[in-house]
């Protein structure tokens, strides 16, 4: 039969030897959490400020409201969408019966961050929400990585116009409202 276990020493520390180590291990942790107050909170301003809007704005209050927040050579935008919705499929050949999902409305909440750069003005005419291209003022029509056809200029860069960046949805919606800026 073969052997499925081996008799090895493992060497435990005494009574005295517990003892110092459990105050050592002690006083290292509460070393950190005394310092934990000053590293997750700055004693300083941040060089940012907080830019919030609540509500519909018209296109021209949004790039004023925009306006307020720089950093790093681009406009940067966030957007808390508070919303719910009902999301389920049918099987229309069955009585509309439900394959997936659940037909009751369920809130939540997703941070949008839309960036350009901060060289960039929206244009009068509407500029990609005309349909147009920003640089050459042709047709919009890009490839893939969002150049432009005519002029080859990359459109969905940030230079000439907001791009959405990221979507992130939130854990829940009470998470949402309980991180909003006062």
């Amino acid at each position: 039969m073969p052997k499925l276990f081996r008799r090895r020493s493992v060497p435990l520390p005494t009574l005295a030897g517990a003892l110092l180590l459990g105050f050592l291990l002690g006083a290292a942790a509460l070393v950190m959490l005394r310092q934990l107050p000053f590293f997750l909170a700055t004693d300083e301003p941040v060089a940012r400020e907080i830019l919030v809007v609540e509500g519909w704005l018209p296109r021209d209050a949004l790039d004023l409201s925009a306006q307020a927040y720089r950093s790093g050579g681009y406009d940067t935008l966030m957007v808390r969408f508070f919303a719910s919705c009902a999301d389920y499929d049918v099987d229309l050949g069955h009585n509309n019966k439900v394959i997936r999902g659940d037909k009751s409305n369920q809130e939540w909440c997703e941070d949008w961050c839309f960036q350009r750069s901060s060289e960039a003005t929206t244009k009068v005419d509407g500029g990609t929400f005309a349909k147009k291209c920003p640089n050459c003022g042709a047709p919009l029509d890009v490839d893939l990585a969002g150049t432009c056809n005519y002029c080859k200029a990359p459109i969905m860069g940030g230079k000439f116009d907001w791009v959405l960046t990221r979507i992130e949805q939130l854990a829940s919606w009470e998470f949402g409202e309980g991180t909003l800026p006062r």
